[in-house]
């Protein structure tokens, strides 16, 4: 699996994901998360300001990078 890193200065998965703004969207028991929008699913995980996606850099750039406004 491909996973793409970035560095997020005001990003916060779990408030996103606990605000009930996203209704397709989990936690994981190992604290990861669960994000499913359209067609596509994906895998996060948030260490402080680093986050961790688990996608390609194409698929990234054109549509979770605009989904989270990263």
């Amino acid at each position: 699996m491909q996973e793409v890193r970035r560095q997020l200065d005001y990003f916060d998965i779990s408030q996103i994901c606990d605000s009930g703004q996203c209704f397709r969207m989990s936690r994981l028991e190992d604290d990861s998360y669960a994000v499913i929008a359209k067609d596509r699913y994906l895998r996060l995980i948030q260490n402080d300001k680093e986050c961790l996606f688990y996608c390609s850099e194409e698929e990234f750039d054109t549509f979770w990078k605009g989904y989270f406004d990263a």
